[in-house]
């Protein structure tokens, strides 16, 4: 159950990697470009309906507000609310991405809480592999090593995403060894 819970954040869920490249393209400027960053507020929030798992819509929701937030700032705005930063994350998200959970409250600005965001939320692996159930994690992980298996025995007689699974199975060796 702790590996079926962590394993499918990075694969199944999580932000949309050219999303991802393009909000750090943001935090890199010295200053975010208001159109990039409504742009950036559209996708996130398309992104974020992909969301099943409930931390995972959780987390995308973070998003898409701290954003919003770091739009205003950038405007020279005083951002209306900020919720996020006094309530912190869930106690399920918490327990999920601990890191994230001790640092995001501590934050200063919204702009430092969306590289928060960014660090501890992995992106997705797109097109997501098949045999994802949000309602039944065991039951996903299953189904991701079973994948797995796939794109090993039939690497070489087609396409399979061999390459993209390779590396996520560095991650999920590295999942596999932490578990308590």
């Amino acid at each position: 159950r702790w590996f079926a819970e962590r394993a499918v954040f990075g694969t199944y869920e999580g932000i949309h990697h050219e999303l991802r490249a393009d909000i750090r393209v943001q935090l890199q400027a010295e200053r975010p470009d208001g159109q990039a960053m409504q742009g950036l507020l559209d996708r996130a929030r398309q992104d974020g309906e992909a969301a099943r798992h409930p931390v995972a819509r959780e987390l995308a929701a973070l998003l898409v507000s701290e954003l919003e937030a770091w739009a205003e700032q950038g405007n020279g705005e005083q951002p209306s609310a900020q919720p996020s930063a006094t309530a912190g994350v869930s106690a399920a998200a918490g327990a999920l991405f601990p890191e994230l959970a001790e640092s995001y409250p501590a934050a200063a600005d919204a702009r430092e809480r969306v590289e928060l965001l960014l660090d501890h939320c992995r992106a997705r692996i797109d097109p997501r592999p098949d045999g994802y159930n949000p309602h039944d994690l065991h039951e996903s992980a299953i189904n991701l090593l079973s994948v797995g298996i796939k794109v090993g025995t039939d690497a070489y007689k087609s396409d399979t995403g061999a390459r993209l699974f390779m590396k996520k199975s560095a991650d999920l060796q590295r999942l596999l060894q932490q578990v308590p």
